[in-house]
């Protein structure tokens, strides 16, 4: 077999046919798998090794050929293919009848999805495709897809790259390849895909290292690209957002200050004190400058947009900068600037001109110029400074700017804030001068980039996270797809009698949900074709307000726009009776931009109001004012704020429980305060009558065990439920015989042993007047210990009085049952300590030498050290617990050697049995 000694030569061998057969087996692998994740990694694994095999032994991979075709969503070529355009360029390549490109475009059309679409399209393919003999490699199509990027030649090379094609299945792969969608095809992600060749891959690739980077530092064994940050595109550190509960009333933003404890808290995140800063309304970028006065603009989506803004603003950047400045990156946002009134325009608003202006897009004429706020400084005369605390990171951003000025470059004031008081008192200023938000910092954040963390405490609050003012609005049309789907609905609210559009929203409802409103929308009528306006339109519109299809008058719909950011969906069919063509959807928007709602999304469907109670024009324009007014009032509140909750479900539960507690007979109050869980009946009785007995007696029921469950009754000890609320060793586990003899006798009796089946907490088995624990002999421990299971835990907890004492006796025979199952062991590892461990026992002089101390067993530890060690740690009053990060002390079999440094914290210690037996005086 030939070895390829490079990445080129290895492309060569790979034939693209089996390329296509190794996509196809991840692809098939079902996504309803449990662990279909795992599936796919181990295929593309496989894939990586049948690329790997193509090497000689003594060369280390460079997968950079194959990969840039299976995660084609990172290769730097772009083709430039929606769907309709493919269609037209197959068409006119391979010179298909009219017809056929017309067919084509009309089914994608009607499609929700391109997958009919490219079904359709590789059949019309394969069948006019007969040079099928010549082998094709990803070599030969690697370098095709080069020129395919060059508009001259992409049609000819598209043609060439057909006919290769042997099968229906290559045909598929290209066009999902020329789609760049091959990542959505398998089912897999980008970062999943290239984290298979690299352990940082994903982390590389947010820095701005890009595909063929990273695949060559695998092949040079690096971790970590050394190369200069500078005019590499990266990811920039995201913002988090105020999260809120899902509840209708929130709590001060700023602290926790009542016993609701769902609420967030920037406090807990970010400390105190922190940074605050002004949100602007413009696009994230990062500015790279470089010694020579050149500039690179990227923004946060890693696209560069020097061509369109650099020539706007290079030549002005340069006097701003401080001698000592060599190269920068700054991050930040850029803003429009509004040269005749002399004020920040934001993104999607109308300036002086009354035109809308994006900013990545500026000419020279306009009433707008580009301009760059800065709020944090990445790097710096060839140092990263990503892992600089950012109260440095400030410290150096200050002097790197001799003057500033707000229409060219500026930084953005950051403000110490220690008080819930400073919080809104920044909040409002912000608020009042309709600023987007604001930005939340903790002082010594370090810049993670790419990620949105909470734990970095970073965030952004905006009115709509703190604000839940709502509208009610009608449904007045929909604009619908070729296929006839809905895509949209478009809203509008009463103004001089007549509805007055104002926005359309579309997301937020699942299939069922959108079915269910169709039918109320057209219902009896249909839709009416929107190709003008009708009489009860109101006149103030534009041509992009109107809709494909207007609802029929008598079929309006009503939706509630909610400023919130959790998203509900519930139906309330019970009014339907009374409003049968006057529903009520409830949605989200973050506000109001041109006399527009600005991003709503539909919360739920109501039937309990009619159409002409929709609000007013005129609420509609204090809406974001009313808005931001709220958001200030609740930034400045200690507790919840009255405002409008959503329809409470009537509390029926309880007037239920109370009607079937009186059908149960009062047979005392022994059971009151305890709380039982009945797992399992039994032949002879049900669930259900064990439940009322335990009710007839005072006491709780659940359905399932919890922390705070006494008792766990049961009717099978041999059923699998039972034997794992046993294992787990958390509840006594009582047999129902004991429910049902109470019954028979009235009262509640004794828990004999023939009743218990576990036990965990003895006192609650002795506190019916049975204390079996210290009064049975040593024979009849034995017969006991056949029908009862005592853990380690419950030992202890058996023997250990009263805390600091150590004058308790405890009987010979008790003492006997608590060491016999680890007689052995303890005898093995220390034959003369088991003597003097019995007597000190015998005497009652006991120490509490690990008194609230807990200890881990780690897996290296043998069984019968273990046993022994357990032993130690319990009789002088240590717990043991399950989790390691949990411990004090973690035991080992040989200390330094068993445990590496990094699984241990720095409060913890590693110990031994010698060190154990040396703390105990044995």
């Amino acid at each position: 077999m030939v070895q390829a000694k490079n990445a080129e030569e290895a492309a060569k061998l790979f034939k693209f046919s089996t390329f296509c057969d190794l996509l196809d087996r991840i692809r098939r692998i079902s996504k309803l798998a449990g662990s279909s994740k795992c599936f796919k990694q181990r295929a593309i694994k496989h894939l990586l090794t049948q690329w790997k095999n193509l090497f000689s032994s003594d060369v280390v991979p460079n997968y950079f050929p194959l990969l840039r075709l299976v995660a084609n969503r990172y290769d730097t070529r772009k083709y430039h293919f929606k769907i309709k355009r493919l269609i037209q360029k197959i068409c006119k390549a391979l010179i298909l009848p009219d017809a056929t490109r017309n067919y084509l475009l009309e089914l994608s059309e009607k499609s929700t999805s391109t997958a009919k679409v490219i079904e359709k399209l590789v059949k019309e393919i394969s069948s006019r495709n007969t040079d099928t003999d010549t082998e094709f490699t990803l070599y030969e199509l690697n370098e095709s897809l080069e020129k395919v990027t060059d508009t001259e030649l992409s049609e000819t090379e598209i043609r060439l790259i057909l006919k290769k094609c042997g099968s229906e299945n290559e045909i598929f792969w290209i066009l999902q390849i020329l789609l760049r969608s091959v990542e959505e095809c398998l089912a897999v992600s980008p970062a999943v895909i290239i984290n298979c060749v690299h352990p940082h891959a994903n982390q590389l690739r947010l820095s701005g290292t890009s595909l063929e980077r990273i695949c060559e530092l695998t092949a040079e064994n690096k971790l970590r690209d050394e190369s200069s940050l500078l005019f590499r595109p990266f990811e920039p550190m995201l913002l988090s957002r105020v999260k809120s509960s899902s509840n209708e009333c929130f709590v001060n933003v700023y602290d926790k200050r009542t016993k609701l404890v769902y609420y967030f808290q920037l406090v807990k995140y970010c400390g105190s004190p922190f940074y605050m800063q002004l949100k602007f309304d413009g696009e994230h970028f990062l500015l790279h400058r470089k010694s020579d006065g050149e500039y690179k603009f990227f923004s946060r989506n890693q696209i560069d947009h020097t061509d369109k803004v650099g020539p706007l603003m290079n030549e002005k950047l340069n006097q701003y900068f401080a001698p000592f400045v060599k190269d920068c990156i700054f991050d930040g946002e850029l803003l429009l600037w509004d040269v005749f009134e002399n004020k920040f325009v934001g993104k999607g608003r109308h300036a002086s001109d009354g035109r809308v202006y994006d900013v990545k897009s500026l000419r020279d004429e306009g009433a707008c110029i580009p301009c760059f706020a800065v709020f944090d400084l990445v790097y710096l005369n060839g140092r990263v400074l990503f892992d600089i605390p950012l109260s440095e990171r400030l410290e150096l951003l200050r002097t790197v700017l001799k003057k500033q000025e707000s229409s060219v470059i500026f930084v953005g004031e950051f403000r110490v804030v220690s008080s819930r008081e400073e919080f809104a008192t920044f909040f409002k200023e912000a608020m009042l001068a309709h600023e987007e938000g604001v930005v939340v910092k903790r002082m010594d954040s370090l810049y993670k980039i790419g990620t949105r963390m909470m734990s970095n405490g970073c965030f952004k609050v905006k009115p709509f996270h703190l604000g839940n003012e709502t509208l009610d609005v009608a449904v007045v049309g929909v604009d619908r797809a070729g296929d006839g789907h809905i895509q949209s609905y478009t809203v509008a609210v009463l103004r001089e009698g007549k509805y007055s559009i104002i926005g359309k929203v579309g997301a937020g409802l699942d299939y069922n949900c959108k079915e269910q409103l169709r039918r109320y929308l057209t219902k009896d009528f249909g839709f009416l074709k929107g190709e003008s306006a009708l009489d009860w339109i109101h006149s103030d519109y534009c041509h992009n307000d109107l809709p494909t299809d207007f609802v029929h008058k008598k079929n309006l719909q009503v939706l509630e726009v909610i400023i919130k950011i959790a998203v509900e969906l519930c139906f309330f069919l019970s009014s339907y009776e009374r409003y049968a063509n006057c529903l009520l959807l409830q949605i989200k928007a973050k506000g109001v931009v041109n006399n527009r709602l600005y991003s709503p999304v539909i919360k739920f469907h109501r039937l309990d109001k009619p159409v002409k109670d929709i609000d007013t024009y005129e609420t509609f324009q204090e809406f974001d004012e009313t808005l931001r007014n709220q958001s200030i009032a609740e930034a400045e509140s200690h507790a919840p704020s009255e405002r409008k909750r959503a329809a409470v479900v009537p509390e029926v539960m309880e007037d239920y429980r109370l009607s079937k507690r009186i059908k149960v007979e009062n047979l005392g109050t022994d059971f009151e305060g305890l709380q039982f869980c009945v797992l399992r009946g039994s032949a002879n009785i049900s669930i259900q009558e064990l439940r009322d007995i335990v009710v007839s007696f005072g006491g709780k029921c659940f359905a399932n065990p919890t922390k705070n469950t006494q008792y766990v009754i049961t009717g099978e000890p041999n059923h699998l439920k039972t034997k794992s609320v046993i294992k787990s060793n958390t509840c006594n586990v009582i047999h129902a015989q004991w429910l049902i003899d109470c019954k028979t006798a009235a009262a509640v009796l004794p828990l004999r042993k023939e009743y218990i089946l576990n036990v965990v907490n003895s006192d609650l088995i002795n506190k019916f007047g049975y204390d079996s624990w210290k009064e049975e002999t040593a024979d009849q421990i034995d017969s006991y210990e056949e029908k009862v299971t005592v853990g380690l835990s419950v030992v202890k907890k058996d023997i250990e009085p009263t805390k600091g004492s150590n004058t308790k006796k405890w009987s010979e025979e008790w003492i006997q049952f608590m060491l016999k199952k680890s007689v052995e062991p303890f005898k093995a590892i220390n034959g003369d300590g088991f003597e003097s461990l019995y007597g000190r026992l015998l005497g009652g002089d006991r120490y509490h030498f690990f008194d609230q101390k807990r200890f881990f067993m780690h897996v290296t530890l043998k069984e019968v050290i273990r046993k022994y060690m357990e032993l130690l740690i319990l009789i002088h009053g240590g717990t043991l617990v399950t989790v390691m990060s949990d411990s004090d002390f973690i035991c080992v079999q040989k200390k330094n050697t068993d445990i590496a440094n990094e699984e241990v914290r720095y409060n913890q210690h590693v110990v031994d049995v010698e060190w154990l037996q040396k703390e105990v005086n044995l």
